[in-house]
């Protein structure tokens, strides 16, 4: 499936929700979400710029995805083929992951909302005291979602958070 995303860094959600529920929004899920990353152990995916990441949503359910490397063509967007399936067990999937040869290199934990409206999703989420608002759409859904969320497009990232903390942590 093609995966096309934005986030925005913003100062805060108390403008954004009230905004979402207006648009007819529904809020999913909340709560935290941990997400564990795996890679060969001569660093396979990196080198061709893919990811492997089995997801916890606490109290939800869980995810393995392969992201494949971003399209190079799209300068303002990230876009990149994903594979998704829902996992029944995480520890299970971990010790396939492990027994396949693959090894866990970082995992992180945010808050997040998962908020649905029709053609998209949105995610609010909290990692480290940032608060980002992604928005994963068509490219002209997202456009004018960022219009009438009212969100900077000068905070506009196609980081994903592996990167943004990468950056955090070289800030401190």
């Amino acid at each position: 499936m093609k995966e096309i995303e934005l986030k925005f860094k913003v100062p805060h959600f108390r403008d954004i929700v009230p905004r979402l529920k207006k648009l007819g929004g529904k809020c999913i899920w909340r709560g935290v979400e941990e997400s564990y990353f795996f890679d060969t152990p001569a660093k396979t995916l990196k080198k061709k710029r893919q990811m492997l990441r089995l997801r916890s949503w606490a109290g939800h359910s869980h995810s393995l995805a392969l992201k494949l490397e971003p399209e190079r063509s799209h300068k303002r967007y990230k876009v990149r083929d994903e594979f998704q399936i829902i996992v029944s067990d995480i520890n299970a999937a971990r010790e396939i992951l492990k027994h396949l040869g693959f090894v866990e290199y970082v995992r992180y934990k945010k808050y997040r909302e998962h908020w649905k409206l029709p053609s998209a999703s949105i995610e609010l989420d909290t990692l480290k005291h940032l608060h980002f608002v992604e928005i994963e759409a068509s490219k002209d859904r997202i456009n004018q979602l960022a219009q009438i969320l009212r969100l900077d497009w000068s905070q506009m990232s196609t980081q994903g958070y592996l990167s943004i903390l990468r950056d955090i942590q070289r800030t401190t």
